[in-house]
């Protein structure tokens, strides 16, 4: 008895991860930006629950020019504090998670926000492709956000950091409305 509960669980569990998955073969030497697989994520998204409205999105492998192998993106609704997850490679794009912890003092993005080619654009015309050649071994993380404060607006927060020797740290805000750069520490 114990070995059939256990077997169609784990059935149940296989058949719901593969359920969970959008194949979506788009090739660009398997990097992709934040905005090129949005919509197929949305779309599975919704598969999930109503209403469901962007939180944030993050890089993985992010390059100067906004490209990166992997994007994370984070769903939740208005007033309910449940967060569903999933991310997108260059051939696919998968619910990763659901958490009902939320403490991270994000807002539901609600504005317009450009891409992360154009954000990398803006940050290494700003002191990132300075940080690059300063520093030869080095990572790029970006992430799109809207933060809990009254009044504000979604904002691509980049940073540079230094992976060799003593750790150099660039913080880049970039408001997605009037493009204007912040320095963040």
């Amino acid at each position: 008895m114990k070995f059939n509960l256990i077997m169609l669980f784990t059935l149940l569990l296989l058949f719901g991860c593969t359920k969970n998955s959008v194949n979506d073969p788009t090739d660009n030497n398997g990097k992709i930006t934040a905005a090129s697989k949005f919509n197929a994520v949305k779309s599975l998204a919704s598969e999930y629950s109503e209403g469901l409205i962007l939180k944030s999105i993050k890089s993985e492998e992010l390059q100067s020019d906004g490209f990166a192998k992997k994007w994370n993106y984070k769903f939740s609704t208005a007033g309910i504090a449940v967060d569903y997850y999933f991310h997108a490679t260059s051939n696919e794009v998968l619910y990763d998670s659901t958490s009902s912890i939320n403490m991270d003092g994000e807002g539901l993005i609600a504005n317009q926000w450009f891409d992360s080619d154009e954000a990398l654009i803006i940050a290494e015309n700003n002191g990132g492709k300075e940080f690059r050649n300063n520093n030869h071994e080095y990572l790029i993380e970006a992430s799109l956000v809207e933060p809990l404060i009254p009044n504000s607006e979604t904002i691509w927060f980049v940073k540079y950091s230094s992976s060799f020797g003593n750790t150099k740290i660039l913080h880049l805000g970039i408001n997605t409305i009037t493009k204007e750069v912040g320095l963040y520490y």
